[in-house]
């Protein structure tokens, strides 16, 4: 004889039982990782960004100024910065051009001292065997003070670079629209304002390629 199983959801300890167990149940199905050592004897010092490309290099920023792959279990270095590392400056972001399995385009942010300490994003360009073909800065931010709160962020998102760029530990500069700093900007391949941008058209360059400010 069949019986009707009913279940009282009214009871809250029951309702939490059985969300809990199905969350788990789901976790467990969709969440199977693979963990493996890739090169036991690679050594990586402060390593603050890392990118993919298609065919299945992985690229990594150390904040010493050196940009490495790995690739075929093997870790190697693929070109330098000339860069600063004091207080938390150094080499703070890469990321790969969204047709880098073309161009070869990677874009990378770091700390300089030209006579005067400030950030630059620069565009390298490699080919499939990590040869560097070219090098071009496509950006020269203002100078920066005391070290810290440098930001240093890159991504592309729909063919534009996202850049974070930090208050250099001056709260007002968060505020104020014509500085690079404190901000999040929205660029296009090659370092000017993006079309969109909230002050697109009027104003300094640096207003015209804010996409958020307010940051820290």
């Amino acid at each position: 004889m069949r019986k009707n199983l009913q279940f009282n959801f009214r009871n809250p300890k029951l309702l939490y039982f059985t969300f809990i167990t199905v969350l788990l149940i789901s976790t467990q199905s969709y969440s199977q990782y693979i963990t493996q050592n890739l090169a036991p004897t690679a050594v990586i010092k402060e390593g603050l960004a890392l990118e993919q490309a298609p065919d299945g290099r992985i690229f990594i920023a150390e904040r010493g100024g050196i940009v490495k792959v790995f690739q075929n279990n093997t870790v190697s270095t693929v070109f330098t910065v000339n860069t600063i590392t004091d207080s938390e400056q150094g080499l703070l972001g890469l990321t790969l051009h969204p047709n880098f399995a073309a161009n070869g385009y990677i874009y990378v942010f770091y700390a300089i001292d030209d006579g005067v300490i400030r950030h630059r994003i620069e565009r390298v360009k490699i080919d499939n065997t990590n040869q560097v073909l070219s090098r071009q800065e496509i950006l020269l931010l203002e100078p920066i003070g005391g070290g810290f709160h440098n930001g240093g962020d890159l991504k592309f998102f729909n063919q534009y670079l996202y850049v974070t760029v930090g208050d250099s530990q001056q709260s007002t500069n968060s505020q104020n629209l014509d500085t690079y700093k404190g901000k999040i900007l929205r660029l296009t391949e090659e370092g000017l304002p993006a079309p969109g941008n909230p002050f697109y058209g009027s104003g300094s360059v640096q207003r015209q390629s804010i996409w958020v400010y307010g940051f820290r």
